[in-house]
């Protein structure tokens, strides 16, 4: 599954009337050679656009005996997330009580920050182990799936609840700060209190540094893609 570079038929591509007659054989036959087949897709047809331009140009392909142990698997072609190549989705298993496209809501993004904050291990743990039951009379797959979901059900949750707290620390720990620093006296009390008060802040500042390095870096990503 990915970006091919190539497609099938002349209906794969729209805005243009030049087709690279060489390329689309040479897929064809690598298709034929193998024994290979493009799978059922759901969505708009086109995965790829540059300006008036459209083309289908990722693909998933399998074969029979992949066939055989998922009949009932399906791809999905999602939005562009800020690419110019839309995001593929195969669902294995199909939902016996809707024929509908499943709705896809916001992607999980995993956070650098999170793997210093200890709570992160035992949740991702509690939910992993707790989640079997879940998955009564599933294969290895079907476990694993459902397991996955739980954690990550569980971590966007345990991330809103974290963030808030983890912001109005940092700005609580400055007024403190700032209030003992405009004390007149100077004790050796209120220096161990300062030197306390800022080595938590300076850690909870790296934790921040963390946390916007990985934004700035994903917003550079999306734009790079977009003007490329």
């Amino acid at each position: 599954m990915g970006d091919f570079n190539s497609f099938l038929g002349f209906d794969d591509k729209t805005g243009s009337n030049y087709y690279n007659l060489t390329d689309m054989d040479q897929f064809a036959q690598f298709l034929h050679k193998f024994s290979l087949s493009p799978l059922n897709f759901e969505g708009d047809k086109y995965t790829w656009h540059n300006s008036s331009v459209c083309e289908r140009l990722d693909w998933a392909i399998d074969s029979e005996p992949w066939r055989t142990l998922f009949p009932h698997a399906m791809l999905y072609h999602l939005s562009f997330y800020g690419s110019d190549h839309r995001a593929l989705k195969v669902v294995l298993h199909r939902d016996n009580n809707s024929n509908r496209l499943p709705v896809f809501k916001k992607r999980f993004h995993f956070e650098n920050i999170w793997l210093e904050n200890p709570s992160f291990y035992t949740t991702v743990q509690d939910f992993w182990r707790n989640s079997s039951h879940l998955s009564v009379n599933q294969d290895a797959l079907g476990l694993f799936l459902v397991r996955q979901n739980s954690c990550v059900f569980a971590l966007k949750y345990w991330h809103k609840s974290i963030m808030p707290v983890f912001q109005s620390r940092i700005q609580d720990i400055q007024k403190e700060i700032v209030r003992i620093q405009s004390l007149t006296s100077d004790s050796r009390e209120s220096n161990v209190q300062l030197k306390y008060l800022q080595s938590q802040l300076d850690a909870l500042l790296y934790k921040e540094e963390i946390y916007w390095k990985q934004r700035a870096r994903v917003n550079w990503l999306q734009k790079h893609q977009v003007f490329s």
